[in-house]
């Protein structure tokens, strides 16, 4: 692919990009990715000083399993592609970016926030794993989360937002431009792998999310998926997280 051909691509991470690269970082998207990462550290340094004001009263009732059709072919499709570990990882995702939803006081649209948060690490599985066509993984796991949603019934459109969510997830922040749902998830699924956010939630309430979906050895399982991965595959968003930001540490030092 040439200069003019990558200069033209669509903004990285967004559905229309995971169609047209695979995943492939050209050296512009790199830096677009430096420009996101400077981006979320201000809006991190900002959220911190506000949560010391912040009154929300947060209902982890309130963070219900989603009883459609298609949640629930979502949910067997998890379990039975993933790891226990794995799977409970995808479980909370979801109640971290439903609470950080709580505590942003966003409207969520909760189907579409339980399905991409369930199926967001497809690709680490045997069900979508990478290959050369799409080297990264949250652009393998989006486009098998997009057919498999497809052939669930749920329209287009939405299939087209879930799987946007999954391939945004490994972007180092995900901007307002995007939905709540992709900024949540997002959100939700750095909150369990590095600790990304996890002041913005009182001890109390991480203690019973991780009571209700134990954290027990995934810290472990990832570090070695990402090992596996971002040497297999050196141009995806995977590995540059790593090279510039130490992903890998991150993962073992996260104490939730």
């Amino acid at each position: 692919m040439n200069e003019m051909q990558t200069m033209q691509r669509s903004a990285v991470g967004t559905w229309s990009w995971a169609q047209e690269s695979g995943g492939n970082l050209s050296a512009r998207e790199r830096r677009a990715l430096w420009s996101l990462a400077v981006r979320g550290e201000v809006r991190r340094m900002a959220r911190r000083l506000a949560v010391r004001f912040d009154d929300t009263q947060f209902d982890l009732e309130r963070v219900q399993t989603p009883d459609s059709a298609v949640a629930v072919a979502a949910q067997r499709l998890c379990e039975s592609a993933s790891s226990p570990a794995l799977f409970a990882h995808c479980l909370r995702t979801y109640a971290w970016a439903a609470l950080l939803g709580q505590r942003a006081k966003q409207r969520v649209d909760s189907e579409l926030l339980f399905v991409a948060s369930l199926l967001h690490d497809l690709g680490l599985t045997a069900h979508a794993p990478p290959t050369p066509d799409a080297p990264c993984f949250a652009v393998s796991g989006a486009r098998a989360a997009h057919n498999f949603l497809l052939k669930q019934g749920l329209a287009a459109e939405r299939a087209q937002r879930a799987a946007e969510c999954i391939s945004l997830h490994m972007n180092p922040y995900v901007p307002e431009e995007h939905s709540h749902e992709a900024q949540l998830m997002a959100a939700g699924a750095a909150l369990d792998a590095v600790g990304s956010r996890k002041h913005e939630l009182p001890s109390n309430l991480r203690e019973a999310v991780l009571e209700r979906y134990p954290h027990a050895g995934f810290g472990i399982e990832l570090q070695c998926c990402m090992r596996a991965h971002i040497g297999a595959w050196p141009s995806t968003r995977a590995a540059f997280i790593e090279k510039n930001f130490g992903f890998l540490s991150r993962i073992a030092r996260n104490r939730l």
